[in-house]
C-alpha cells in the first residue's frame, strides 16, 4: 500500500501478492501512475491472504457485520450492490484526486469487500480509474487496445461516451469462474478497471447471471466516477474506520 497524507494506493494484478509501499507526500501523482505500473498489486490492509486469485481459502467471514442503506465509494450504494449480484457490503475503502498542476487528469481507486449469501462467497470488488489509456490491473501494464483483439464482448452503454468490454474470467482449475472483469476508455483517455472476483477455490462461481448483474452496475458507475474524481479531493477513507 502507498500511503501519502492519508491516502493509500490500491492496485491488483492476477497472480500477484500484496505487499506494502510508503512514499512522501512530495512525490508527485506522476509517480502514482508510474507505482501503479511498477507495483503489481499495492496492498490494501488485506491480510495475508494477499491478492491472488485461486490460492489458498477463500476469505469467508464466519459471522460478518453488513452496512446498509449507504452510498459506497461515492459511486454506487449498498442497495445498487445488493440488488445487482446480491452483494452485501462489509466494507470499502478509497481515494480519488487530480494530478499536480493537471487538474484535467483525475485518478480514483476503490475496493469494496462483501459476502454473496446464495453462493456463501467473500467477493471483492475492485476499482481504478487513471489518465493515459492504459490498463494497470487488468493484464499488467498495457494500452487499452490490447483487449480490441481478445475476443471480449463489446461493453455497451446508452447515452456514455467512450467503449469497453466486460467478460467473465477463466475457469479455475476446479472448472469455477471465480471473477468478472471489465474495462472502458473514456472519450479523454482516462481508464476505467472493475475486477469483481473471489480468492480462494469456491465451490460456486461466477455465470452469465453475474455477467449481466455487473453491467447493471456499471450503467451508473461508469459515468459517475470522473464527476467524483474531479471533485475535491479525497483522503484515503476505509469505512468503517479501524478501531
Amino acid at each position: 500500500m502507498e500511503e501519502r497524507r492519508g491516502r493509500r494506493t490500491m492496485a491488483r494484478t492476477k497472480g500477484a501478492g500484496r505487499t506494502a509501499q510508503p512514499t512522501t507526500r512530495s512525490a508527485a501523482r506522476a509517480v502514482v501512475r508510474s507505482m501503479l505500473r511498477v507495483v503489481s498489486c499495492a496492498a490494501l490492509a488485506l491480510g495475508p491472504a494477499g491478492c491472488a486469485r485461486g490460492n489458498g481459502a477463500a476469505e469467508a467471514s464466519p459471522s460478518p457485520t453488513f452496512l446498509d442503506e449507504q452510498a459506497v465509494c461515492e459511486i454506487t450504494s449498498t442497495d445498487a450492490l445488493r440488488e445487482a449480484v446480491s452483494f452485501q457490503t462489509v466494507d470499502y475503502e478509497y481515494w480519488h484526486d487530480s494530478y499536480p498542476k493537471k487538474p484535467d487528469q483525475n485518478g480514483f481507486q476503490c475496493r469494496i469487500r462483501g459476502w454473496e449469501p446464495d453462493r456463501e462467497n467473500s467477493p471483492t470488488l475492485d476499482i481504478l480509474y487513471m489518465p493515459g489509456g492504459r490498463l494497470n490491473n487488468i493484464g499488467g501494464d498495457r494500452p487499452f487496445t490490447d483487449l480490441d483483439g481478445e475476443g471480449h464482448d463489446p461493453l455497451v452503454l446508452d447515452g456514455v461516451e467512450g467503449r469497453g468490454y466486460m467478460w467473465l474470467d477463466s475457469p479455475n482449475v476446479d472448472g469455477v469462474i471465480t471473477g468478472v472483469d471489465a474495462a472502458w476508455l473514456y472519450p479523454d483517455n482516462h481508464v476505467l478497471e472493475f475486477q469483481y472476483f473471489i480468492r480462494g477455490r469456491p465451490d460456486h462461481g461466477y455465470d452469465d447471471t453475474t455477467l449481466e448483474g455487473v453491467r447493471t452496475l456499471m450503467t451508473t458507475i461508469i459515468p459517475a466516477i470522473p464527476e467524483t474524481a474531479a471533485g475535491p479531493d479525497q483522503r484515503y477513507t476505509k469505512v468503517p474506520a479501524d478501531q
